[in-house]
């Protein structure tokens, strides 16, 4: 009978143990002693000792954790009682050793806890007194078996929340968020990283805390242009029990930019600063410029200045509309400009300085807006263009003061061409031959024969033109050259330097004179029988002395193609000194004539 009266008693924890086995459970601390539970820590006092007078207290100092050794077998760890006496004139702390229990309610009782995180479930089984020792009672069965407990940890059914992208303001902020499971949803918003780690312990920085109100929620009052933390901490608490998941996110409250609405500028200006103005200013931003389309304007590098200004400077390379968009990306905030480039010429055009021109034809030149076509000279005034046909000239245009422009026919008897020139030349000058097509510019830099004061060279073809290939640098030299071109034409592929008033420099040419597009200045008189080419390139040539053709003179150079350049294509500059140089020889003889006596 004593048989059947035990045997039901035995089956019900059996049938309790494989039931908790059977869920998905992990197992954590085990424990021992009828139903109490096993930590893996335990909590100390610490004292220390104080003499008052004759007594002699123990003080309360702290606490200290120590490590349990649990297992099935074992529950205890080494503790120590402390005690103060007097000792001759000193107070003495007393420290004994003594056997102290791992075990304690489920979650702690100022223990470890288990390390489950809050979720757990207590599991007894009937077992062995060697494998739990029986230190509590609680005898299972008629072999002398005890109950042992231990902790099988759980899952958290607080699910982990999520933030949604936050939306913001200057001074708001929209947080969304889901959160199920739990029991309560608390939200924290602080300024503050270390504050926020712990949900808003401090009270300076947190701008919300404490339970969370519906989602979507939107916190005012905020700072313009500042970083702020979010938390949203879902918890599930049931009895003892309680576990935590949480979110973290972070957002930066938008800015406002002021930036000019709009501004225009022409292809090659000087670069403009371009400022825009930051609200709230945060040094700590960097603000950034974007044109749509681009290649209309440049960007330099951006400066920031003092006080809530930023900088960057604005070159404009191509005419057209664009629109420049300055941002921060965090915070968020952006201004735009309409931009409107307009190309500083209209095309390509030339320029005179000095310099009285004649033509038995057209004079035009697209001059840009604030430039002017003659420029004055040394001595305060410009030359006298002057024209037969037409003219897109203007007096706002022609030059800055003087307004000089006159149309007029020129009529003359006698063509100054090249063979004019040659017949001036004496019977007796030395003339150097040169031999071939090209020769170098050094070629006249040094060598021949003087003769009149000047050396002399000439090149006779038959339909090949004379290459000059390399520059002619005449600087120091104290040369004067006279360059005859017979029966061709010639080609200048190097750029022809003088010393002002010291050195000369003369080409008749019987054909044409075509120059390379990449020479960039001429110095001295140039004439050809037929036309003078400036080249097709973009970069300036400058030519400083005259120039006359008798078959047109061809302006090919633009600028416009050249990185936005504006200035003129060619200038023609007024070279006195060229003038008063010019050989007496090839000038027109006078015949005086007067009766004498036979």
């Amino acid at each position: 009978m004593v048989k059947k009266i035990l045997f039901p008693i035995l089956l019900i924890p059996i049938i309790v143990y494989f039931f908790l086995n059977s869920a998905p459970q992990v197992d954590a601390t085990n424990g021992c002693g009828g139903s109490s539970v096993c930590n893996s820590t335990v909590v100390h006092n610490s004292y220390t000792c104080s003499l008052s007078g004759t007594t002699c207290s123990r003080v309360f100092s702290g606490t200290y954790t120590s490590d349990c050794h649990v297992s099935e077998n074992d529950c205890w760890t080494n503790s120590a009682d402390a005690s103060c006496a007097l000792n001759g004139d000193e107070c003495v702390l007393s420290i004994k050793s003594r056997k102290s229990s791992c075990c304690g309610s489920p979650g702690g009782g100022g223990a470890g806890g288990g390390n489950c995180n809050g979720i757990y479930t207590v599991e007894t089984s009937c077992v062995d007194p060697d494998r739990c020792k029986n230190e509590n009672g609680g005898r299972c069965d008629i072999n002398g078996n005890v109950w042992c407990s231990r902790i099988v940890c759980g899952a958290c059914p607080a699910t982990t929340p999520v933030i949604d992208p936050i939306t913001t303001t200057a001074t708001t902020a929209t947080i969304s968020w889901t959160a199920t499971g739990g029991t309560s949803t608390k939200l924290y918003i602080t300024t503050d990283s270390n504050d926020f780690n712990h949900n808003c312990a401090g009270t300076n920085f947190c701008v919300f805390k404490g339970n969370a109100p519906a989602s979507p929620y939107t916190v005012t009052g905020l700072t313009p242009g500042v970083k702020y933390y979010v938390k949203v901490l879902n918890s599930y608490v049931q009895g003892q029990q309680s576990c935590n998941t949480e979110a973290t996110a972070d957002f930066t409250t938008s800015c406002t930019l002021i930036a000019p609405p709009s501004l225009s500028m022409k292809v090659g200006d000087p670069s403009q600063a371009f400022v825009v103005n930051l609200n709230p200013n945060n040094t700590g931003l960097t603000v950034g410029f974007v044109a749509t389309p681009s290649g209309i304007i440049d960007f330099s590098t951006n400066q920031g200045n003092a006080g809530n200004g930023y900088q960057t400077n604005i070159s404009a390379v191509a005419a057209g509309p664009t629109t420049i968009t300055s941002f921060v990306t965090n915070p968020s905030c952006q201004a735009q400009t309409s931009v409107n480039i307009t190309n500083n010429n209209a095309g390509a055009w030339w320029q005179v300085k000095d310099a009285d021109l004649s033509a038995n034809g057209d004079i035009n030149s697209s001059v840009p807006d604030g430039q002017y076509f003659d420029l004055d000279g040394s001595g305060g005034y410009p030359g006298v263009p002057t024209y037969s046909s037409a003219s897109n000239l203007t007096n706002t245009n022609v030059s800055l003061n003087s307004k000089w422009l006159a149309q007029s026919t020129t009529v003359g008897s006698k063509n100054y061409d090249y063979q004019f020139f040659a017949n001036q030349v004496p019977t007796d000058t030395v003339t150097t031959t040169i031999p071939n097509g090209n020769v170098d510019g050094s070629f006249f830099e040094s060598g021949g024969t003087l003769s009149y004061g000047y050396y002399w060279y000439k090149y006779t073809g038959s339909g090949t033109n004379l290459s000059i290939d390399t520059p002619v640098n005449l600087t120091g030299t104290d040369r004067k050259v006279i360059l005859l071109v017979e029966g061709t034409g010639l080609t200048i592929k190097g750029n022809i330097n003088l010393t002002d008033g010291r050195e000369f420099f003369g080409a008749f040419v019987n054909g044409a004179i075509d120059v390379d597009p990449l020479v960039t200045s001429l110095e001295g008189i140039y004439l050809a029988d037929s036309t003078f080419s400036t080249g097709a390139g973009n970069t300036k040539l400058t030519v400083r002395g005259s120039v006359a053709t008798y078959g047109g003179t061809f302006l090919q150079r633009d600028l416009a193609t050249g990185a936005g350049n504006t200035g003129p294509a060619e200038l023609f500059e007024y070279a006195p000194d060229q003038i008063l140089m010019f050989p007496t020889r090839l000038g027109a003889r006078k015949i005086s004539w007067k009766e004498i006596a036979p």
